[in-house]
C-alpha cells in the first residue's frame, strides 16, 4: 500500500483536510471510553472471600534433640611464640611464614660477635684460676697424708704405752689384794692413833686451864691429873699398836716387792698419759689437714666468680639462637637480616590440633558442661565435623554498659583430616541433650487440660481433628516427645492445639510464601514436619 506523506496531505482541499480531523477525533473518543468502561467493571466487580486452611503435620518418628547454637573462629589448640629478649642483629633466618617445623628447630640465630669475645676472656681467667686452686688442693693433700702418717706412728706408741700401763696395774694390783689385811690394820691402828692423840692434846688443855703444868704432874690429886694420866697411857697403846702395824705393813710389802710394782705402775701410767696427750694433739693436726683438703676442693670444683661469668656469658649466648617451642606451621614471621631482632620473630600454630572458641549468653551457659559433644560447619567447607567441649570460663565477658556479653567457651574439633583452616569463622552446635527414635510434636500442638492431662488433636476418617490424649516426655526449646496407645506412625495431627492459630487464609498463605514457605491455591492443608529445628510449615493436600 502506497503512504501518504505529510506534504501530500497539507496539499488537499481544506474541506477534506477538516474532515480527515474529525473523524480522528470520534475514533479516539470511542477508544477512551472502551478503556474506562472496562477499568471501571473491574474495580466494581465483587471480590472473592479469602479460602482457609490448616496448618498439620505427619507423625513420624525421629531424634529430638536440644543444642545450643553460637558462631566462632577457629584456632590451634598449640600454639607457641618465638621471642627475643636481646637486642642484637638478626643474622641468619633458616624459615618462612608456611614452613613445617618440629620443636627445637632453629628459626633464626643473631650477631653474638662481640659476646663471643667475652666469652673467650672468661675462659682464660678460670684457667688461671683453676690452676691456682689445684695447686692448693695438691698441697693440701700432701699436707693431710703427712698429717695421717704422724698420727698413725703415734697412735702405735700410745697404744704400746697403753699395753705396758695396763701390765703393770694388773701386777700392781696382785699385790695390793695380797697386803689388804695388813694395810686394813695399819689403818685402823693409824685412825685409833690419831683419836687418842685429839683426847690427850684436850686433857693437857684442861690442865693448862685449871693453872696446872700440861700434864697435871704438880696436882696429882686432881680429877684432871686422873683423867690424862688414863688419856696418856691410852694414846701410848695406840702408838705402839701402830707401829706394830707399820712394821707387819712394811714387812708385807718387802716380801711382795710392793714398792717396785707401785713405782713401775705409776710410771708406765705416765708414759701413758703422755703418749696420748701427743696422739690428741696430731689428731687435731690431721682434722685441720682434713678440713683444708675440703675446703680448696670445694674451691676446686665449686663456681668461682670467673667461672660464674663464664656460665652466665655461656647461658646468654644460648638466647642468641632463637628456636621452635613446639612442631607446628610457622603462621607468621617477624625476622629480616641485618634488622634488630625485638619482641616476637616467630608464631608457630598447630594446624592438625584445631578448637573452635566462642560466646554463650547467660542464658544457656548453665545448660553446657565439658564433655559434651558438638557439630562445627561453616559456609567455608563442605563438611560438618564433630568437637568436645573442653574448657568453660567461669567468668562472663564485661560488655556496655555494666552489661554481660557472654561466656567464653572453648570446644576441641576431635574430626580429623579436617579441610577447616586457622581464623575461620563457624557455626556450633552443642548437643545438650538426645532421644533417638520418638515420635514429636511442636509444643503449639499439645494443649493440657483441667485435670492434668496432656492432648493433641488427631485428623480421622472424616477430616475432623478430635482430642487424642498422650504422654509427654522430654522437651526442647521448640519440640515435646510424646507417647500413648493411639499414637502411632503416619496419623495428621494438627500444628496448633489453639485452632485459630493453626488456621491461615489466602493472604497469610501470601505473606507465609513471601516469607519463606510455598505459595498455596485451592482447598489445601500445611503440613509441618514433625522433627528437627524451629517449627515451620510444608504444603500439602489433605
Amino acid at each position: 500500500m502506497k503512504k501518504t506523506s505529510f506534504k501530500a496531505v497539507k496539499h488537499l482541499p481544506k474541506k477534506i483536510r477538516i474532515l480527515m480531523i474529525l473523524v480522528s477525533l470520534v475514533c479516539a473518543g470511542i477508544l477512551i471510553t472502551t478503556i474506562f468502561n472496562k477499568v471501571s467493571a473491574k474495580t466494581t466487580s465483587p471480590k472473592k472471600q479469602d479460602e482457609s486452611y490448616v496448618r498439620t503435620l505427619i507423625l513420624q518418628k525421629s531424634n529430638l534433640e536440644e543444642t545450643v547454637s553460637a558462631t566462632g573462629n577457629i584456632e590451634s589448640q598449640d600454639t607457641s611464640s618465638v621471642t627475643s629478649n636481646v637486642e642484637a642483629a638478626i643474622q641468619d633466618v633458616f624459615v618462612q611464614v608456611g614452613d613445617t617445623v618440629e620443636e627445637g628447630d632453629v628459626i633464626c640465630t643473631l650477631d653474638s660477635s662481640e659476646l663471643q669475645k667475652k666469652i673467650e676472656k672468661a675462659r682464660d681467667s678460670q684457667s688461671t684460676n683453676k690452676e691456682t686452686n689445684q695447686t692448693n688442693y695438691d698441697n693440701a693433700l700432701a699436707a693431710k697424708d703427712t698429717a695421717w702418717n704422724n698420727y698413725n706412728s703415734q697412735k702405735t706408741t700410745t697404744d704400746n704405752a697403753y699395753t705396758a700401763y695396763q701390765k703393770a696395774l694388773s701386777e700392781y694390783q696382785v699385790v695390793e689384794n695380797s697386803i689388804t689385811t695388813q694395810q686394813n690394820i695399819f689403818n685402823s691402828a693409824q685412825s685409833n692413833l690419831q683419836d687418842k692423840g685429839i683426847t690427850l692434846n684436850q686433857k693437857e688443855g684442861s690442865c693448862l686451864a685449871k693453872g696446872y703444868q700440861s700434864d697435871c704432874s704438880d696436882a696429882t690429886s686432881s680429877t684432871e691429873y686422873t683423867e690424862y694420866t688414863t688419856a696418856k697411857n691410852d694414846y701410848d697403846l695406840a702408838n705402839q699398836e701402830f707401829e706394830t702395824a707399820k712394821t707387819n705393813l712394811d714387812q708385807a710389802k718387802s716380801n711382795s716387792n710392793y714398792q717396785e710394782l707401785y713405782n713401775a705402775m705409776t710410771s708406765t701410767k705416765s708414759a701413758y698419759d703422755s703418749a696420748n696427750s701427743q696422739l690428741s694433739k696430731l689428731q687435731e693436726t690431721f682434722s685441720s689437714a682434713d678440713a683444708k683438703v675440703s675446703e680448696t676442693y670445694k674451691t676446686l670444683t665449686s663456681t668461682t666468680s670467673s667461672a660464674s661469668d663464664l656460665n652466665d656469658l655461656l647461658e646468654q649466648l644460648e638466647n642468641y639462637t632463637l628456636k621452635a617451642k613446639s612442631s607446628g606451621k610457622v603462621t607468621s614471621l617477624n625476622a629480616t637480616i641485618g634488622s634488630k631482632a625485638s619482641g616476637t620473630i616467630a608464631t608457630i600454630q598447630n594446624t592438625n590440633s584445631l578448637k573452635m572458641t566462642f560466646s554463650i549468653d547467660e542464658y544457656d551457659i548453665q545448660k553446657i558442661a565439658v564433655g559434651m559433644t558438638a557439630r562445627i560447619t561453616s559456609d567455608a567447607v563442605d563438611e560438618e565435623l564433630t568437637g568436645v567441649v573442653t574448657q568453660i570460663s567461669p567468668v562472663a565477658t564485661a560488655g556496655s554498659q555494666g552489661s554481660s556479653s557472654g561466656f567464653q567457651v572453648e570446644v576441641e574439633i576431635t574430626s580429623s583430616n579436617s579441610t577447616l583452616l586457622i581464623g575461620m569463622s563457624a557455626k556450633v552446635e552443642i548437643l545438650i541433650s538426645s532421644t533417638d527414635d520418638v515420635f514429636t510434636v511442636p509444643l503449639d500442638a499439645i494443649e493440657e487440660k483441667e485435670d492434668g492431662t496432656s492432648i493433641i488433636y488427631v485428623k480421622n476418617e472424616k477430616g475432623e481433628f478430635v482430642e487424642t490424649e498422650v504422654t509427654v516426655g522430654n522437651k526442647t526449646d521448640y519440640y515435646a516427645e510424646i507417647s500413648g496407645a493411639n499414637i502411632k506412625e503416619g496419623i495428621e495431627v494438627r500444628a496448633s492445639a489453639n485452632e485459630e492459630e493453626a488456621t491461615v487464609t489466602d493472604s497469610n498463605m501470601n505473606s507465609f510464601s513471601e516469607s519463606g514457605g510455598p505459595a498455596m491455591s485451592g482447598n489445601v492443608i500445611i503440613t509441618e514436619s514433625s522433627g528437627g529445628a524451629m517449627p515451620g510449615g510444608q504444603g500439602g493436600r489433605p
